[in-house]
């Protein structure tokens, strides 16, 4: 019977040879023999054995050591059960487990059991490893002055307990947080492909849990997660969160006080809660930066940047300044806010303060500042905004805009350069300098009082008051504009044209009431529709059977009318031809020439 055992035991070992390392047969690859880790000769040997002395109750599978076994002394029996414990992959796993499937003993699999490593460098910096996939690790702090307390799925290894740091060979660790020497206390994935996470919390909700620098930084892990799960305060220290393989999430208050800093950083970056520090940045690789809820306090500098969207529109936001860049970028501030480099595809900015800037904007489609009853301040001359939309107090002295369209408050153009014609304000503008290059006012008054003017003036409501040169200029019905100077090529009314001063090349009236005080109409004046009042010196004009001109004074080169026409006032003179064709006209005034009749 003996016998019997002991041939079924041999033959049980020619079959662990023959799977653990593709041995066909012992006698043709005895040299392979000799490369099989200690660990798996001494499982030979166990098996090959009469005397019981020595059995193994695990086997551990490992990356560094290969395959080894945990051996008991004074056990009366044969192996019964392994338990295989490995890192690996998957197909790994489940080839060292088909390495030990003996046809009587149990085999069973446990992944993800290699001790997690610490490494203190006597200095300042305590390191904390998790080298095995699916490993979590969680760090809280319970008082103001306590310790900290490390809790993972692996062991703590790799270090000697003392009075500062605790917890050998336990997955709880402790480290006093009043060690004077330790200030970074850094987590790390290791060799970890996949699933590592890591969470962030505090069991009391004070402040000042955290007065070392934690940095923690997944590169390996691409489905590893990094959050912040409970409520957690830094007092004169920074935390950095880093996973370029996954996301970051922040789901509880997360809070730096006096000196310290937070950096987060993650293919998508998720703020679901709030973030109080003195300095912000955020960072998203590959997705978004996305605010979901709670508020954000930023006493200095918040950095954000992303490949994506980043929508930071809190209602209890407060920033001190902000640099962004991504593609549709958002912000929102309570109070004033001061915009350093700003690089987006679409620019939206709503503050219930000042918004004011430190660096240039550089923004391809649209921009839309609104401040209420504050100023808005594009000032820095490397600014690119392409479409600006304001409601506020916008005050443009640099830069570039592709348009401007001011829907409340008020626009003040001191400077830069406004490229498209169709700039539209339902507010007061005023243009003291720079360039516009068109306007349409739709509503209140808008002074071009200096600067540069091309293209056209299209007054739809409200009044335009101008003594800069204009390209052209139109009146609508209902409108009014007021020209003290300057020269305007073309000017078209169906409103109300005031010229007190300045030059027009050419004039049509089609409507309204149009009023020639000083200045010129060089070219014609045509009037077809409407009332043309004029002290000045026309160059020919026409009235067509629906117009009415009434002259006072000036000089007329010629006149060809078909509607009413009255000359006052002796002072006027007609130079040339007086042609009457049609209904009434009435002259007191010199004429050289008069025709009556039909054209």
């Amino acid at each position: 019977m003996k016998t019997t055992a002991i041939a079924r035991i041999r033959q049980i070992r020619q079959s662990l040879f023959a799977r653990f390392t593709g041995v066909q047969t012992s006698a043709d690859h005895a040299p392979d023999r000799e490369r099989k880790s200690a660990a798996v000769r001494q499982l030979y040997r166990i098996l090959n054995n009469d005397s019981n002395v020595w059995v193994p109750t695990q086997v551990v599978a490992d990356r560094s050591t290969g395959v080894f076994a945990r051996l008991r002394r004074g056990v009366s029996r044969r192996v019964s059960a392994l338990t295989i414990r490995n890192p690996f992959s998957e197909e790994s796993l489940e080839r060292t487990k088909r390495a030990f499937a003996f046809s009587f003993i149990e085999t069973s699999l446990e992944k993800r059991q290699l001790l997690a490593t610490l490494n203190y460098d006597g200095g300042s910096t305590l390191t904390i490893t998790a080298d095995a996939d699916n490993e979590a690790i969680e760090i809280i702090s319970t008082t103001d002055s306590g310790n900290y307390t490390l809790t993972s799925t692996a062991t703590f290894t790799n270090f000697t307990d003392d009075a500062n740091i605790s917890g050998l060979g336990t997955n709880t660790l402790t480290i006093n947080s009043t060690y004077s020497t330790l200030s970074d206390i850094i987590i790390l994935d290791g060799t970890a492909n996949s699933g590592v996470s890591f969470s962030l919390g505090n069991a009391t909700g004070s402040t000042g849990n955290f007065i070392d620098n934690v940095n923690v930084t997944f590169s390996n892990a691409s489905s590893g997660s990094i959050s912040v799960a409970n409520a957690s305060y830094f007092d004169n220290s920074s935390l950095i969160l880093k996973n370029t393989g996954n996301s970051v999430t922040i789901s509880n208050p997360l809070t730096a006080n006096n000196t310290g800093t937070i950096s987060l950083t993650g293919n998508t970056v998720s703020l679901n809660n709030s973030i109080s520090s003195p300095g912000l940045n955020v960072t998203a690789t590959s997705g978004i930066i996305n605010q979901t809820a709670g508020s954000i306090t930023v006493t200095g500098t918040a950095n954000f940047t992303s490949t994506g969207i980043i929508t930071v529109s809190g209602s209890g936001n407060n920033f001190g300044t902000v640099l962004a860049n991504g593609t549709n970028v958002t912000i929102n501030d309570t109070d004033a806010v001061i915009l350093d480099t700003i690089t987006a595809s679409n620019l939206t900015v709503t503050a219930g303060g000042a918004i004011s800037q430190s660096g240039a904007a550089n923004v391809t489609n649209a921009s839309n500042f609104s401040a209420s009853t504050f100023t808005i301040a594009l000032s820095n001359a490397s600014n690119s905004l392409g479409n600006v939309t304001s409601n506020g107090i916008l005050t443009i002295s640099n830069g570039n805009l592709t348009t401007l369209n001011a829907v409340g408050g008020s626009a003040n153009i001191s400077g830069g350069t406004i490229i498209s014609g169709n700039t539209t304000t339902s507010v007061d503008l005023n243009q003291t300098a720079g360039t516009l290059n068109g306007l349409i006012v739709n509503g209140n008054t808008s002074n071009l009082s200096g600067g540069t003017f091309t293209g056209n003036a299209n007054v739809t409501a409200g009044t335009l008051l101008s003594n800069v040169s204009l390209g052209s200029l139109t009146v609508q019905s209902g409108a009014t504009a007021n020209i003290s100077d300057g020269t305007i090529t073309t000017a078209n009314s169906a409103g109300e044209l005031n010229l007190v001063g300045g030059t027009l090349t050419a004039l049509n009236v089609t409507g309204g009431n149009s009023t020639l005080t000083t200045g010129s109409v060089t070219n014609l004046a045509n009037v077809t529709g409407g009332l043309l009042a004029s002290g000045v010196n026309i160059g020919s004009l026409e009235v067509g059977a629906s117009g009415t001109a009434n002259l006072t004074a000036g000089t007329i080169g010629s006149i060809l009318t078909d509607g009413n026409t009255t000359i006052t006032g002796g002072t006027a003179n007609v130079t040339g031809l007086a042609n009457v064709t049609g209904n009434t006209f009435t002259a007191n005034a010199i004429l050289n020439d008069l025709t009556v009749g039909t054209a």
